[in-house]
């Protein structure tokens, strides 16, 4: 109140938005200073300036991909770079983006400010968009959901405080989406982000196998086998393993002897959809899963060979008949077409070689028994 008008009166002058301090009628007067940037700026103090440039950010963007030639269920690490995007230089800023919005910009999302609605090309344009503030796609049907929230609500992670570099995957490489199964080979699909673009194309590989013992293989000797396989270098970031249980992994197979007997080759003809309880009238044909309760809880299941030659055998665990909550044991039942006179006729040593680690691992096996009936 600088000019002692009274109390309550229409004249009364406290200032900025009436900051009145308490009943002495004193103002807090206080200010907003609001600066014109130009283009390019010296901000100043003492002995001390540096230099702020305002405005587009588009001549300051970039885009990156780390594997430009993937196969099929590959992890897609996409990499962008925009000054523009790094709207809090003490934390990490997360922009959400729908890569088949390509036009109407009506779908990027902010994704720090705990509301995550989209922002309008209003609000873009105020905070100086053009062609930057939207990553996106040509080709979202190569695309498919991996550990995020998919192709139509990519989360874009700054990599640190203050970065202005964005990535499609967390320090595991697990990505937002990856390429999809069965991928078709020369497709490309190219993503573009303020002005620049960057193509990748489904590439399939021959993968090549080798014995660093040679073709004299001596009884009781150690040898190393080597797999070049590009195909299988699912996740950029990580060192994989070829895993036995991995339905969907190409693995090396050695097949010792001749005539061996394996489950694919073994199918009794009943491959296909098992379901509902075992009884007499239902009872188990080629593989059944069930608790260690006469079959009163079972799980519905469907067969499948791999596409590879390791001539594996896929179960695909459909739903859950009963409860096997309560079950201290869990049976697999394997019924092949191989009869006690196939598995005599054998030649030479004759062993059994198993590995059932996927299945032991999704119930948390503690102890391992195999049985050979007939």
């Amino acid at each position: 109140n600088h000019d002692d008008t009274a109390l309550g009166t229409s004249t009364i002058d406290m200032g900025q938005r009436g900051h009145g301090l308490n009943a002495s009628g004193y103002g807090s007067w206080p200010y907003i200073l609001a600066v014109e940037f130009n283009d390019d700026n010296v901000v100043g103090y003492g002995g001390d300036s540096i230099s702020v440039t305002y405005g587009n950010t588009d001549d300051s963007t970039s885009i990156d991909l780390a594997n430009r030639n993937p196969a099929a269920q590959t992890e897609v690490h996409l990499t962008i770079t925009d000054p523009a995007l790094n709207i809090d230089p003490t934390g990490t800023d997360i922009w959400i983006f729908d890569l088949s919005d390509a036009t109407s910009a009506t779908s990027v999302i902010f994704g720090n400010n705990g509301t995550n609605n989209a922002m309008t090309p209003a609000e873009l344009g105020e905070h100086a968009c053009s062609s930057n503030c939207q990553l996106t796609s040509d080709g979202e049907s190569t695309l498919a959901s991996g550990g995020g929230n998919g192709v139509s609500a990519v989360a874009m992670t700054e990599t640190g405080s203050n970065t202005g570099v964005f990535e499609s995957f967390d320090v595991n490489g697990s990505a937002e989406f990856e390429t999809s199964a069965e991928a078709s080979a020369d497709t490309k699909t190219v993503f573009s982000y303020g002005g620049n673009s960057i193509d990748m194309i489904i590439t399939y590989n021959d993968a090549t196998i080798s014995l660093d013992a040679g073709g004299d293989w001596a009884p009781g000797q150690a040898a190393t086998i080597t797999v070049n396989d590009p195909d299988a270098n699912k996740n950029p970031a990580s060192a994989e393993t070829l895993s036995v249980g991995d339905e969907t992994a190409v693995i090396p197979t050695i097949k010792m002897g001749t005539g061996g007997k394996t489950l694919p080759n073994g199918d009794d003809g009943s491959a296909g959809t098992q379901s509902g309880a075992y009884t007499n009238a239902n009872p188990c044909l080629a593989v059944c899963i069930g608790d260690d309760d006469s079959g009163a809880a079972n799980y519905n299941v469907a067969i499948y060979n791999t596409t590879d030659n390791s001539e594996r055998l896929r179960v695909h665990l459909l739903s859950e008949a009963g409860s096997m909550a309560t079950a201290t044991s869990t049976w697999i039942n394997v019924t092949t077409g191989h009869t006690v006179s196939d598995v005599l006729a054998l030649p030479g040593t004759v062993v059994l070689s198993y590995d059932i680690s996927a299945p032991a691992d999704l119930v948390s096996s503690t102890g391992i028994k195999v049985y050979v009936t007939t």
